[in-house]
Order: C-alpha cells, then structure tokens, then sequence
C-alpha cells in the first residue's frame, strides 16, 4: 500500500509539471526581408526601431541577400521596421525606386503584412518574409 501512494503521488507529479509543453513569452516578431532580384536594392527606412532607438536607417541587399530583424514584444501588426518607421523607399541599382508609406493601402507593401507570408510559430514568436522580386523592380519608377 506504502509503494501505492507514492507511485501515485510521483505520477500525479509527473503530470502536473507537463503543462501544454509551451512556455509563456511575451509576443515577438522576427521579419526576413529577401532579395530574390538580380537588382542591388537598397532599403531606406525613416524612424527604424533597431536596438530599442528609433534612427533612419539604410540596409543594402545585394541579389538573394536578406535581413532579419527581431522585434521583441511586438505583434505583427506593428511591422518589420517597429511601430515608428512610416516611410521605406526600396532603391534599385539608384536609378529606380518604389515608396512605401504606412497606411497607404498598396496590395504589396513592406507594411502591408498580407504581402508577407509566414505565422505563428510557437512560444509567443510570429515569423513572417518577404521578397523583392523582379516584378517589384518592374514597377519601380524612374528616380529624378
């Protein structure tokens, strides 16, 4: 009967320390932006969030480079480039260029997140990526 209760005892230990096997996180969100072109594209981005400061910020991709940036506590909703950045001017080879602005309602944006794809992941991180195309490069406007 001694043996009994402490299998019991241990068992219901056991199962009481499983939990759903998912750790409890605040939400993050980490962004993959990737050049798929064959274009040099720069990406110019006006109040960057990048290591807890908010500061313009320009990153270089050359063809089928990416960046990545990791945006702790924050959800999607708040963007690649943290909840301060409003403009991102993609340049291409400096003679092209497309403007992204929040809220501007284009279908393909770098603020848009359906134009990313990725989700949920696990432990409270969402991952999401997105690419520059040759179609991207196609319908960039001549810079003047």
């Amino acid at each position: 009967m001694k043996k009994f209760i402490v299998l019991t005892i241990v068992i219901g230990l056991f199962i009481s320390s499983c939990g759903d096997g998912e750790p409890k996180y605040d939400t993050s969100t980490e962004y993959t932006i990737k050049n798929i072109s064959t274009q040099k594209v720069k990406l110019i981005v006006e109040d960057d969030y990048f290591n807890n400061e908010y500061k313009d910020t320009i990153y270089l991709l050359l063809p089928n480079t990416e960046i990545q940036h990791l945006n702790e506590h924050m959800t999607p909703i708040d963007g690649p480039f943290g909840p301060g950045a409003d403009t991102v001017i993609v340049v291409f080879n400096d003679i092209k260029q497309i403007i992204y602005f929040r809220d501007d309602g284009k279908p393909k944006s770098l603020f848009n997140i359906k134009s990313f794809e990725g989700s949920y992941t696990k432990y409270g991180l969402y991952k999401y990526r997105y690419y520059i195309t040759e179609e991207d490069y196609s319908n960039a406007t001549t810079m003047e």
